[in-house]
């Protein structure tokens, strides 16, 4: 099934609904429902676009709620005035790691030398004037629910067969059209999605970019100490300074190997 055939199955739906529907539950009652198996729940959100001429790929788990909702909004409204293919693009830049998160990215990802790679003067402009530079996905590109939460990576993705099975077919297509792009993982489940297209050879491991704190106003701790913001000494007991430390000098590493390769060429 393509992109366009997923989005048309449940489009009539969408713009059958009015915008307090959508808000109230981005599911609709259920109206939306890919699949469903004991305490997992999948739903559908316009999220297929893809942006094959991005340079950089910014993975997440899977659209909460909120981001769910927001792409359902924005792909409604768009689908008012405009052709679907468009209304996707649009629900997909409108949606993906929206708020804070996109500040909080922005700043880690300068704060290693990410944007000189990519040839802005600062990684802000992913989000803004230079969004044609990148892609943003999930390793469970819909929204996943675990008893009616959104889902946290617990249980591991590639330890639950019909999550596994997601990630190999959506995921490992974007990954595909995307093989020459740098990937970031934000969080341990993006990881083990990328593990997994590492491990298929899908992906060489200079390609992935990992060891950068999830960009959640819930983090801001080790957000703060990863952006040298707050001292070792005032940290929580909660926040391992030394793996942070490790994975920001990994990372600065990595950024400086691919600037050179760069250079070379």
């Amino acid at each position: 099934m393509t992109n366009l055939d997923l989005s048309k199955r449940f489009s009539a739906a969408i713009l059958a609904s009015s915008e307090a529907d959508l808000i109230n539950d981005c599911t609709l009652g259920g109206k939306l429902t890919l699949f469903q198996t004991g305490r997992l729940l999948c739903s559908y959100a316009p999220f297929e676009f893809v942006n094959e001429k991005a340079r950089i790929v910014l993975v997440g788990i899977t659209p909460g709620r909120r981001q769910a909702t927001d792409a359902l909004l924005a792909y409604r409204r768009s689908m008012q005035t405009g052709d679907e293919k468009t209304a996707l693009a649009v629900a997909k830049s409108t949606a993906s790691f929206a708020g804070a998160m996109r500040s909080n990215l922005a700043r880690m990802f300068d704060h290693v030398g990410l944007h000189s790679i990519l040839e802005i003067s600062s990684c802000a402009e992913l989000f803004e004037t230079a969004r044609s530079l990148v892609h943003f996905t999930s390793a469970l590109r819909n929204p996943v629910f675990w008893d009616g939460a959104n889902y946290s990576g617990q249980p591991k993705i590639n330890t639950v067969p019909i999550l596994e099975q997601v990630a190999r077919t959506s995921f490992f297509d974007e990954v595909r059209q995307l093989s020459s792009a740098l990937w970031v993982p934000l969080g341990a489940s993006a990881e083990i999605a990328l593990q997994m297209a590492e491990g298929a050879g899908l992906l060489e491991n200079g390609a992935i970019l990992r060891g950068f704190p999830h960009a959640s106003g819930a983090n801001a701790e080790r957000i703060a100490y990863f952006l040298e913001k707050k001292k070792r000494n005032d940290l929580s007991s909660k926040t391992n300074p030394d793996v942070i430390d490790a994975r920001k000098a990994g990372l600065r590493a990595a950024v400086a190997k691919i600037s050179g390769s760069s250079a070379s060429v």
